[in-house]
């Protein structure tokens, strides 16, 4: 057994002897139970305290989740206490900005450090507690802040308060201080803490991930400018309001950070903007209006280093840092320039040298197009070398420019349409649009073909494309193909009828479906179709090489006016059944398969039998052992009540049977395996179960009806009244 110490009631303790015998106890008493026995703690992590204030306390090991109690001690001489920060950014104080808090222990050892700064001369009182289990200390003032910690990890319950004395940060007097924060995904930021208003700040982006690189500091605090938001590390002047800034990074293997060039120079100066470091940047000193000529490039900003500082066209190769090159000018000689090129080419005359010259070919040789400029005259870059009009840079001597042209060939198209278009004459380069025109009767367009050399369409299966002109003559064909009508018989508004050509595929809709009926499937008695889901009101088949006629069918139905869902209905001999299960839920007696809300839309409800006799709407009822007979007899059962032969092929749903056991559903009776339950729901994709009406001699059971995906037949058993069944109603 460990034993703390209790002071006797007496003399006040200090501060500082008040937190040495806290934290004693929190270190050596049991866990907070008042009782002194020693628990075995859990895995400790330790707690380091970097102070430089005297009798700093909390150092040592704690077990992850306990209160850790810590103090910064006695403040330097001139110095008070500012705040706390740790190693751990995701650490939380219970007051960072107060000398004694307290922190909940991590799963992680921690480094905890206290930063003191100048301070006012502060006075304060204060008297000592009695130290019992459940005490109040209260120290002088020290002139650091209030702080107030509430035990519970030692022998009792226990409140602690500091001074606040005069050169108390929270007095009344004291300049008011405001948290900054940093935020970003680099390591070791810095800058997170508390300032008073108009201090310098100073934050650090840390170090970034890998892959990962500095791009700028972004805020939406009130006041903060930052001397450079473009560097990772950068000051801003603390407002008088709590402040957040980010650190935004960027991918280094896509992007990189950039500065700004500005180029100072005469009109139609170029080259100004924001660059990468290590980027070349192209720069042109502009014409001067007076007629003075350029003479050279100076800059006073570091890392800069002219290519050719005498050249009004130069480059450089960017550092990283902002950039300003001026560009100088003095008295201007003039040089000739001639312009050699077809009839009214403009541009010869007398320019000064960094003078931006503008020059046009002329009218074009007939047969022939413009080509290109060419010139053997000493620093001449032409604009665009291969536009009729263009520009250069004057340089210091005489210029000749030489208007080069080409020859430029047929074009035929060849097409069955009428109003093909695209034939004439083009030159080598050039892109020519063609058009098939409008198709003949009973056809529509296929594609383009050609023979010719270095023809390649932009999109041969377009009766408008185009092709970029070879060194060629060359003829194009339009070909057409036959092309069939189908005609959509179906509801209001049905679609998908026109023509078609062979292997296009037809979209078609069955439209609006008929008061009273709902959709059932397509049929179609024209060779070569294959539909891609005949049960959908919308779907599609390949066209044939020849005409087709499709039909939607729908099924009549009703609407059960107590909940408004409707059923498609079906007669099958003589008789009116509903189409599709029962699925109208009753207050008791009924149940989803499985429970499962959703098995109760696609199988209908289960219902024990005595719900089965009263659940069916007005005007239907649930059908006899004989209405159920002769249903399968109708649909091809056979002996007693139909039990044999093959009625549960003709009236199970073509999808929805397990192992490939679906049926043909010859009648629209559309049976599904919603299998039954008896102490739990079982058998569904396997089973389909449905009550009769009928009870047997005894009247204990009752007759129900099943199908089977391995059989053929719909089959009938007795039943237990209490098992739950599916239930198909039939018109009164």
């Amino acid at each position: 057994m460990k034993l703390c110490y209790t002071p006797r009631k007496g003399p006040f303790l200090s501060t500082i002897a008040v937190l040495t015998l806290l934290a004693a106890c929190l270190s050596g008493c049991g866990g907070g139970n008042g009782s002194g026995n020693t628990v075995s703690p859990p895995s400790n992590y330790e707690v380091t305290i970097e102070s430089s204030g005297t009798g700093a306390l909390g150092d040592g090991d704690y077990p992850a989740g306990a209160r850790v109690i810590i103090s910064a001690g006695e403040a330097p001489d001139s110095q008070q206490f500012k705040n706390w920060t740790a190693s751990d950014r995701n650490l939380i104080f219970a007051d960072p900005n107060r000398s004694t808090t307290a922190f909940t222990m991590p799963s992680a050892n921690v480094t905890v450090t206290a930063h003191f700064e100048p301070k006012s001369p502060g006075t304060g009182t204060g008297s000592g507690g009695d130290g019992d289990g459940d005490s109040t200390i209260t120290g002088g003032g020290d002139g650091d802040r209030d702080s107030t910690i509430t035990g519970g990890n030692g022998g009792g319950d226990s409140t602690i308060t500091g001074g606040n004395g005069g050169g108390d940060r929270d007095s009344a007097t004291a300049k008011q201080y405001y948290a900054v924060t940093v935020s970003g995904n680099g390591t070791d930021m810095t800058g997170d803490g508390h300032y008073k208003a108009g201090d310098t700040v100073t934050v650090t982006a840390g170090t970034p991930q890998t892959g990962y690189m500095f791009k700028n500091w972004t805020t939406s605090s009130n006041g903060v400018t930052f001397a450079d938001s473009s560097r990772a590390a950068t000051t801003f002047v603390m407002p008088a309001n709590a402040v957040t800034v980010t650190a935004v990074f960027e991918a280094a293997s896509t992007t990189n950070p950039t500065y700004k060039v500005t180029v100072s120079g005469a009109k139609g100066a170029t080259g100004g903007g924001t660059y990468t470091p290590g980027m070349i940047v192209n720069i042109t000193a502009g014409t001067d209006s007076t007629g003075q000529q350029f003479k050279n490039w100076t800059t006073t900003s570091d890392g800069v280093t002219f290519i050719n500082a005498n050249s009004s066209v130069t480059s450089f190769n960017m550092p990283a840092n902002n950039v300003t090159v001026t560009a100088v000018f003095d008295n201007a000689a003039t040089y000739a320039v001639t312009v050699s090129g077809g009839t009214g080419a403009t541009g010869s005359g007398r320019y000064v040298s960094g003078k931006v010259v503008s020059i046009t070919a002329g009218t074009v040789p007939a047969g022939q197009r413009f080509k290109n400029w060419t010139t053997s005259s000493s620093g001449v870059t032409f604009a665009n070398a291969n536009s009729a009009t263009t520009t250069f840079t004057m340089p210091s001597n005489a210029v000749t420019v030489t208007a080069n042209f080409e020859a430029i060939y047929t074009v035929t198209v060849s097409s069955a349409g009428t109003g093909a278009t695209g034939g004439g004459t083009y030159a080598v380069g050039a892109t020519v649009s063609i058009n098939a025109g409008t198709a003949p009767a009973g056809q529509r367009f296929k594609n383009w073909t050609t023979s010719s050399n270095g023809v390649t369409f932009a999109n041969a299966n377009s009766a408008s494309t185009s092709f970029t002109m070879p060194e060629n003559a060359v003829t194009v064909t339009a070909v057409f193909e036959t092309i069939y009508t189908v005609t959509v018989s179906g509801g209001t508004g049905a679609t998908g009828g026109g023509s078609y050509a062979a292997g296009a595929t037809v979209s078609i809709s069955a439209g609006t479906t008929p008061a009273g009926q709902v959709f059932n499937n397509w049929t179609t008695s024209s060779n070569g179709v294959t539909f891609a889901n005949a049960n959908n009101a919308s779907t599609s088949f390949t066209m044939p090489s020849n005409a087709v006629t499709v039909t939607a069918n729908f099924l009549s139905g009703f609407t059960d006016a107590r909940d408004s869902k409707f059923y498609k209905t079906v007669t099958i001999g003589g008789k009116k059944w509903m189409a599709e299960n029962l699925n109208y839920q009753t207050s008791s007696g009924s149940w989803c398969y499985q429970d499962d809300n959703s098995k109760c839309n696609v199988y209908g409800r289960l219902y024990d039998w005595a719900t089965a006799m009263t659940v069916c709407p007005t005007g239907w009822h649930l059908p006899s052992r004989d209405e159920w007979g002769n249903l399968a007899k109708a649909a091809g059962g056979t002996g007693d009540y139909g039990a044999g032969g093959t009625a549960g092929k003709a009236l199970k749903a073509t999808s929805g049977w397990n192992n490939n056991g679906n049926g043909t559903d010859n009648y629209g009776f559309s049976a599904l395996p919603g299998g039954y339950r008896s102490d739990n729901s079982v058998y569904a994709g396997d089973f389909g179960r449905w009550w009769t009406a009928t009870v047997d001699d005894s009247s204990i059971f009752a007759y129900g009806r099943n199908m089977y995906y391995s059989s053929n037949t719909v089959s009938e058993n007795i039943n237990d009244k209490s098992l739950v069944f599916s239930v198909r109603c039939v018109a009164d």
